[in-house]
């Protein structure tokens, strides 16, 4: 039997990249961590036109594995020590799958 999806089957936005360069390291560390992570890119445009290294990319994790997700990419954040406001980690979007 098949097993019904639920609230746990659900993606979550975790963070926006600036670049997919950045999104797939953020992507790989997330693995290296245990969670699985999805890279969606924001700017389809950006992409058929070849701008590849100027498209925001968002970051997508299992609604079960958001939390510690965040955690993570926040600690990387204040070791880059971004300026105050440039979060890119304070949206969140949950997506049925």
């Amino acid at each position: 039997m098949p097993k019904s999806k639920g609230k746990d089957d659900e993606l979550v936005r975790v963070a926006t990249a600036p670049n997919p360069v950045i999104a797939a390291s953020w992507q790989e560390l997330l693995k290296e961590e245990g969670i699985p992570a999805m890279v969606k890119i924001e700017d389809t445009l950006g992409v058929a036109y070849q701008v590849s290294s100027f498209y925001p990319c968002s970051i997508f994790v299992l609604a079960t594995d958001a939390e510690r997700a965040k955690k993570i990419l926040d600690e990387l954040a204040e070791e880059d020590a971004a300026p105050e406001g440039d979060s890119a980690f304070s949206d969140e979007e949950h997506l049925s799958s």
